[in-house]
């Protein structure tokens, strides 16, 4: 994945030959995202959370709900993950 970051690239290479990359965990329990960037690795967090639920909620209506959002309806009538 490819985006375009707010930052001054490196004098000697162009911004289109040095693109940051996303790495992204789907795991059994929890999903994590990190940029990889000139051999540095921060974990993206969201919201201040930092290791998202890996869980989908639905409801009867067909109504979606993912990660914290999943988990808090999931106990909930009405509501399978």
């Amino acid at each position: 994945i490819r985006f375009i970051v707010d930052r001054k690239p490196d004098l000697d290479v162009p911004l289109e030959s040095d693109p940051m990359r996303v790495g992204i965990d789907f795991g059994t329990t929890h999903t994590v995202a990190a940029i990889v960037d000139r051999g540095n690795y921060p974990v993206v967090a969201y919201d201040g959370v930092d290791a998202w639920p890996s869980l989908i909620a639905a409801d009867s209506g067909g109504e979606l709900r993912f990660g914290l959002d999943a988990a808090t309806v999931r106990h909930e009538p009405g509501w399978e993950v």
